[in-house]
């Protein structure tokens, strides 16, 4: 056979295109920057910036990664859709599956040597949500379907088999909330405030806020975050009688957050016009 007729019989078959797709995988891992020893296994991963992968972590499915979040060492992300919002940390050899094996077909076994994996097809994929600014302790375990909310911590060797609230504290096994992070006014705040939506440059603006313990000076963060509000508002979330509910709009057709800000002097502000 001559090495033309060669090439054109490889191109195509199932063995080319693992090939392919392990060298895109690749390519994927050195642009993120994590290490080599990262393994994406049939993953479609998309970053939106300055996140980093431990080594020894396993990936596959559908996963999504907002601007700087980080994911420990030897970690698993497997199966089906797992969304992480921005500013997440997880802690080493956190678990998160967005996929189970089949309990009500006549087996629950979907590995390659019964029939070539076919019965891959039969898992029950449901996906995991993760929102903005979200801590998960090490060891910790998401099962399928769960969403966890905003500013949520999820102590280490919890295992979350429903949703957890946002700014909620959760530990154990299953899950139980423990207590919020924050009383419900400050929470009213930050869901305002929305400053994982921020760019770099305007995070300095208030990065002042971020060296304030609500615990023992509640009054100053509040009223700083409450100043802060009254000159820059996101888009259809106005502050009362401040005039500046617009409207909202929406990141990529997906519901996220809007792109376009207010200011109080009722100047639009697209933020995606800045390169962030």
């Amino acid at each position: 056979m001559t090495f033309s007729a060669l090439i054109s019989s490889l191109v195509g078959s199932r063995v080319c295109k693992i090939v392919l797709r392990r060298l895109k995988n690749a390519r994927s891992a050195m642009r993120a920057g994590e290490s080599e020893h990262v393994c994406l296994r049939y993953a479609d991963l998309w970053r939106e910036g300055a996140n980093r992968i431990g080594e020894g972590t396993k990936i596959s499915g559908k996963v999504s990664m907002g601007y700087a979040s980080t994911i420990g060492r030897y970690s698993n992300l497997v199966g089906g859709t797992i969304e992480i919002g921005r500013y997440c940390q997880f802690g080493p050899c956190v678990a998160i599956y967005g996929a189970n094996h089949p309990i009500t077909h006549l087996t629950s076994y979907v590995g390659n040597a019964l029939f070539e994996g076919r019965l891959k097809r039969n898992q029950q994929r449901t996906a995991v949500r993760i929102g903005n600014d979200v801590w998960i302790g090490h060891g910790a375990i998401l099962l399928p379907g769960v969403t966890v909310g905003d500013g949520a911590i999820i102590g280490a060797g919890t295992v979350i088999t429903r949703d957890v609230e946002e700014f909620s504290v959760v530990a154990g096994n299953p899950g139980r909330p423990i207590g919020k992070r924050f009383p419900d006014e400050v929470i009213e705040l930050i869901r305002r405030m929305k400053w994982w939506d921020l760019t770099p440059t305007e995070l300095l603006e208030v990065e002042d806020i971020f060296h304030i313990d609500f615990r023992t000076d509640f009054e100053a963060g509040v009223n700083r975050i409450r100043e802060y509000l009254k000159t820059r508002v996101p888009v259809g979330i106005g502050l009362p009688n401040s005039g500046n509910h617009i409207g909202i709009s929406s990141a990529r057709g997906t519901g996220e957050p809007a792109e376009t800000f207010a200011r109080g002097d009722g100047t639009i502000i697209d933020r995606r016009a800045r390169g962030y």
